[in-house]
């Protein structure tokens, strides 16, 4: 096939994947303004609520719609880097045979010739990166959607403190135990406070369970790099005796649906999966909710339940702080929303009306009169360390804690 042709096809491609590119991301945009109003028309009569479930329906069907369009885009892509392969296999064999005669006697011709050759090679390697580059553009984009859902600015799968975030770098994470088919259900916590030689009481042994958690999020799977919520819930099923990966929470979440159509019966798995996905963006996909969170726990095996975190201004409520605090020393498993950039302004530059971070608490630290000095946090990006009350209050961003209705630890 000649380079022009395959020259106009990779063109038509390259036009094709951006007004896919654009199609998609003005399609989150718009899925993400429905997201954040649907939370205030659930308080509102059967009518409009139906209505609202008429419109789900419709995003369902344009993203899947949007989803095959790629799927098909992809094998374009497949096919045409076929044939360009082919044609340089073909001239580079052809090469392989003047190369050895340019350098003889009266062999100008075979040496223009080799050039020539040359330079289409050239050629066609460059339709080979435009076809990588349309791609690639892909995931350089974003998409809007609902706060709660984002992990904008994690430090991407892979690195982190110039460390490689392959799961078996870390063998503490490699064979935990005990090994649990299910998690425990305890009628009071096993464990208490250690008392310190200041009259400090920390509940358990944080830095000792920090081992067995989930410190380097994104490592499970390239597709998936906003997985703090996934994680969070991992890391709550350790808590409770269970060797739950990363992975195990990813494929199902990112393959379940929250609902089944009323009518068929089938799953709706496009917008209503349990976490986000953005084919174009690993790091907007994982992303989870409260309630979804509660779902996915379920499948687990864990009974949770939603809880307000009462705000008073820009910052969580003692009352909430307290509550967080009894939550923990029960032995329940409890997982906050947060802004990482308060939490951890060294590490994490975020905006911080979108940078709402899932993290599980481990354990409370009060001083010697009872009153609560801080928290003993597993950030799923960097482990666990323990933060003062008063930035713990600072980083709530009042979106509703996940606590597990049983004693799991």
């Amino acid at each position: 096939m000649g380079y022009d042709s395959l020259s106009d096809q990779t063109g038509e491609y390259v036009k094709d994947r951006e007004r896919y590119r654009e199609e998609f991301e003005e399609f989150y945009e718009e899925y993400g303004k429905f997201e954040d109003a649907e939370p205030d028309v659930e308080k509102l009569d059967e009518d409009i609520q139906g209505m609202v479930w008429d419109i789900r329906q419709e995003y369902d069907a344009e993203l899947k719609i949007l989803e095959d369009r790629g799927s098909e885009l992809e094998t374009r892509k497949e096919e045409l880097a076929d044939k360009i392969d082919q044609e340089l296999d073909r001239l580079r064999a052809a090469q392989g045979k003047m190369d050895p005669l340019a350098g003889k006697k009266y062999a100008g011709g075979v040496k223009k010739a080799s050039e020539a050759c040359k330079d289409y090679i050239n050629q066609l390697e460059g339709l080979l990166d435009q076809l990588d580059e349309a791609s690639s553009a892909d995931s350089m984009c974003g998409a809007a959607g609902d706060a709660e859902y984002v992990d904008n600015n994690m430090p991407a799968s892979g690195m982190y403190d110039g460390q490689t975030a392959s799961m078996m770098d870390d063998p503490l994470l490699s064979d935990l135990e005990p090994n649990r088919t299910a998690p425990r259900s305890l009628s009071c916590s096993q464990y208490g406070f250690t008392v310190d030689a200041n009259g400090d009481s920390t509940y358990d042994s944080p830095m000792e369970m920090d081992h067995y958690l989930y410190r380097k999020q994104g490592s499970a799977d390239a597709n998936f790099q906003g997985t703090c919520g996934l994680c969070a819930i991992a890391n709550v099923m350790r808590l409770a005796g269970v060797d739950l990966s990363e992975k195990d929470v990813i494929d199902y979440a990112a393959n379940a649906s929250e609902i089944d159509d009323p009518v068929t019966d089938e799953i709706l798995w496009a917008a209503h999966r349990l976490c986000t996905y953005n084919p174009f963006n690993p790091q907007e996909s994982g992303g989870t909710t409260p309630g979804k969170r509660l779902k996915i726990l379920e499948h687990f095996g864990i009974n949770s339940g939603v809880y307000s975190v009462k705000m008073e201004g820009k910052i969580a409520s003692y009352e909430t702080m307290n509550q967080i605090a009894d939550f923990v020393a029960e032995g329940r498993g409890v997982i906050l929303s947060v802004h990482a950039s308060i939490l951890e302004p060294n590490m994490y530059e975020n905006d911080l009306n979108h940078d709402f971070h899932a993290v599980t608490v481990t354990s409370v630290k009060k001083n010697k009169y009872g009153n609560i000095s801080g928290f003993y946090i597993c950030d799923s990006n960097k482990g666990t360390s323990f933060y003062p009350i008063d930035q713990v209050q600072a980083a709530l961003t009042g979106a509703d804690m996940n606590v597990t209705y049983s004693h799991i630890r």
